[in-house]
């Protein structure tokens, strides 16, 4: 389940919508080079058939779109999407008790 109150949520269900219907988008690239995070923060994130270096791919689907600096496009995708799950990671561990080591 997607936090809609988290930075970047907006493009996690983009990308994954993209991912849903089989479309590799730039956005569902780069959730599938965030995939392990976003899984362990509760996403269901299933594998994309083409996962081998996603952002590569997704860099060459910027430039084929029209980007005029693709390399830009793409680190501002991947820190949005970073973003959210460094807040789902950090909601994440507060949300869990605390354990005390015997």
């Amino acid at each position: 389940m997607v936090l809609p109150d988290l930075p970047g949520a907006e493009l996690i269900e983009a990308g994954l919508a993209d991912l849903r219907v089989g479309q590799l988008s730039p956005i569902a690239l780069a959730i599938c080079a965030l995939r392990k995070r976003l899984v362990a923060v509760g996403l269901d994130v299933a594998p994309a058939t083409l996962t081998d270096f996603p952002e590569l791919l997704m860099y060459r689907a910027l430039g084929n779109a029209g980007e005029s600096n693709p390399h830009s496009a793409m680190n501002a995708i991947l820190r949005r999407l970073d973003a959210y799950a460094s807040a789902a990671e950090a909601r994440k561990f507060r949300s869990e008790p605390s354990r005390i080591r015997e």
